[in-house]
């Protein structure tokens, strides 16, 4: 009796037949599993969207890998995406549940780890060869709407999107950053709160490898470090801490560094006038509030929680580390600590001086904001004069750091 096929399915005929050689003579692939007759397990590949479409514009079989599409690769199994755990980056593929037959998703980088013993290198080679990829790809840009439009703008897809599939200006990088050894500069970027830093995260997040060469510090991110497998920056060997660019985030201290001994390390912050950021953070904590059921505050009882120069005692406890005897102290001592950085931006300049940083990154520059009240979330106070004459007034000295900012020699 013939035993049943191991099924590949992916966007491109060419890929799933790249990824079908990992798995035996036997296996099949195709372009659509509801078309790809009896087999008694479905493996679904998903791809670089960008790298798939380059791929489809010359192969006519391919097919468009979106939403509807992985959908009924799982459907043809007798799986729910709706049902489908958080992808497993330490495995390398997550196992579907419930589906008639067993179902494995996988990223085509991740295949030869667990369905053959071809080294991730020649693997990688091999597919970006395929109908003339790598000059296409090196020679194109993408902008997020691309992305949107090729890839499933979905919970599940969004995470493999921000995560693994990020879209690079061009193939070339990463061959450049493939193996570099623990030399070379690496940037800490120190993010205060609600200073347009999750757009410098995004944008970058965007084009490398998180956890790699992005290491994001915050509650959040460790615990999907945790949580996925991956080592975090304090367990990371000097192979790891190498390969890393950019470590950006609230926990960013000056205890940072100190894991990154003989590389040349520069500093980044963005500032932001006290008022505007001070209404920001209300709104985003206050839409957190909601999202979760909580009691809503007005402006007016949540402010006279607020410590006094919010922005000068966080940058003191991050850069200096212990408590300022008075706001003029910490001030004092967060002024010294960043005339020591390579670039003080502030949210005024933001576009000029992000594309400092971007520039050293040999990254294109940040083309959209995110993370923004009144679109990502909802606006329930609005700055009006009074109150930015007030609360500057509330906070003389993250004023006179935001002065400090705007003169900064980085930003002529």
């Amino acid at each position: 009796m013939m035993t049943r096929p191991v099924l590949i399915t992916a966007a491109s005929s060419e890929a799933a037949a790249v990824c079908a050689s990992f798995f035996g003579d036997d296996a099949r692939s195709t372009t659509d599993a509801s078309e790809g007759g009896d087999f008694a397990h479905l493996v679904v590949v998903v791809g670089d969207p960008v790298w798939l479409a380059l791929v489809n514009r010359n192969d006519p079989t391919g097919t468009a890998q979106g939403p509807e599409w992985f959908a009924r690769q799982l459907h043809a199994a007798g799986a729910d995406p709706v049902a489908m755990p958080d992808y497993d980056f330490a495995r390398g593929r997550i196992e579907v549940p419930r589906g008639r037959v067993p179902v494995t998703v996988t990223r085509i980088d991740d295949v030869p780890r667990w369905a053959g013993g071809l080294p991730e290198t020649v693997h990688s080679r091999a597919l970006r060869t395929v109908s003339g990829f790598a000059d296409a790809f090196a020679k194109t840009e993408y902008s997020p709407s691309d992305v949107e439009q090729w890839f499933a703008p979905t919970r599940h897809h969004r995470r493999f999107l921000r995560r693994f599939y990020q879209v690079r200006r061009q193939e070339t990088l990463r061959a450049k950053w493939c193996g570099r050894t623990s030399t070379g500069t690496v940037y800490l970027f120190q993010h205060v709160p609600k200073t347009a830093g999750m757009s410098v995260f995004h944008h970058c997040n965007d084009l490398l490898r998180w956890n790699d060469e992005l290491v994001h510090l915050d509650g959040r991110a460790d615990s999907e470090v945790r949580r996925l497998g991956l080592p975090h920056f304090s367990e990371m060997d000097s192979r790891e801490l190498g390969r890393i660019r950019l470590v950006f985030g609230h926990d960013v201290t000056h205890h940072t560094g100190e894991r990154l001994g003989g590389r040349e390390i520069r500093w980044v912050t963005c500032l932001r006038d006290p008022a505007e950021r001070l209404v920001s953070h209300f709104n985003w904590e206050m839409a957190q509030r909601d999202q979760a059921g909580q009691t809503i505050e007005t402006p007016g009882t949540w402010l006279v929680k607020q410590r006094k120069n919010w922005i000068t005692h966080w940058l003191h406890d991050a850069l200096v580390g212990g408590r300022a005897a008075s706001d003029e102290a910490a001030f004092e001592s967060v002024s010294a600590a960043l005339d020591r950085f390579w670039l003080v931006a502030d949210t005024e300049h933001f576009t000029a001086a992000m594309k400092r940083l971007t520039d050293a990154l040999d990254l294109p520059p940040i083309s959209r904001r995110t993370n923004v009240a009144g679109e990502t979330y909802a606006r329930r106070w609005s700055l009006t004069a009074e109150w930015r004459d007030r609360l500057q007034n509330e906070n003389p000295f993250d004023v006179r750091l935001l002065e400090k900012a705007s003169a900064s020699p980085s930003l002529v």
